[in-house]
């Protein structure tokens, strides 16, 4: 009369998994090897003082956890066979093996930790994507794409688009007057601040043929003096910030348009006492004051300025 129990595994379909730390219980072990060869391919487990050994449904299983290994706690656990002719297992002393029935239940346990974990990694996907748009968006502006659309998806391919831009636009060594050819980022600065001292330097002009000029050109009534001095209002300001384009930014801060217009509610007020201020004493704040001037190659050898078009 045939057996209802369960045949006893053989050597052959099993591995012995030895976690680098000896509190890995045994159903984590369980799980690490189902997620190799199945979870409904685990037979029987059992502890054997550190190590935790697993029997699975063929020897094929056996082969494949040895390939691989197993993952536990982030960690990567060497998975040996128990048909090695030196290993012996002695049952006496050894915790008795788990049955299938207790073994879906514990998967079952462990399983609700596990879409936990599978919610919370989604979580952080999702994180992790929108960090990824809002560093598309800058890189569009830098790239001179005007619509998301226009881009790639934001994989390591579309982020050296950025990165190629800046590379054309950068200055690698530049040809000093007499000739010798530099890379030295401060003789290159010193040449630079002497080229277009030169070329944007003002020149002496003729105090008769300036009046000249001047006479016959119009001039402003008292009443449009009187209304340019006026105070500058809020209403005046807001009128303007709604007329800048978009896309832009006017200050080397990078503040859009859009960001003024989006936050005007909370800038308005503050930035009108800063352009009160500046009528008041005649003159802007530094970050006003200041430019910055790009460089954008053309033809020809661009180890010399004059092929850089400001």
């Amino acid at each position: 009369m045939a057996s209802s129990e369960t045949p006893p595994p053989s050597l052959r379909q099993g591995v012995r998994i030895a976690p680098h730390d000896s509190s890995v219980s045994v159903e984590e072990a369980l799980l690490a090897a189902g997620e190799q060869v199945g979870h409904g391919n685990l037979v029987f487990a059992s502890r054997v003082n550190k190590a935790v050994l697993v029997f699975v449904k063929s020897e094929q299983m056996v082969h494949q956890l040895v390939a691989s290994g197993v993952i536990i706690r982030d960690l990567y656990v060497q998975v040996s066979p128990l048909s090695v002719p030196s290993t012996r297992v002695t049952v006496s002393g050894v915790p008795p093996f788990i049955p299938n029935e207790l073994l879906e239940v514990e998967l079952r346990r462990f399983g609700k930790f596990a879409s936990g974990f599978k919610t919370l990694l989604q979580k952080k996907r999702l994180e992790l994507s929108s960090f990824l748009q809002e560093r598309v968006k800058g890189a569009l502006v830098r790239c001179r794409f005007l619509e998301i659309k226009e881009m790639d998806a934001p994989t390591p391919f579309f982020f050296n688009l950025e990165r190629s831009v800046a590379q054309r636009k950068q200055m690698s060594c530049l040809k000093l007057p007499g000739g010798r050819v530099t890379s030295s980022p401060e003789e290159m600065r010193d040449h630079a601040m002497d080229f277009y001292t030169n070329l944007f330097g003002g020149e002496q002009c003729s105090i008769e043929g300036r009046e000249e000029i001047l006479e016959g050109l119009p001039q402003l009534s008292p009443e449009e003096k009187a209304a340019l001095d006026l105070e500058l209002t809020l209403e005046e300001l807001t009128g303007a910030v709604n007329q800048m384009a978009s896309g832009r930014a006017p200050g080397i801060d990078g503040l859009s348009g859009e960001f003024l217009k989006h936050f005007w509610g909370v800038l308005g007020a503050d930035l009108r006492g800063v352009f009160a201020e500046c009528f008041r004493t005649g003159s802007l704040p530094v970050s006003c004051r200041r430019a910055v001037l790009s460089l954008l190659p053309k033809k020809g050898d661009l180890a010399l300025l004059k092929n850089w078009r400001p």
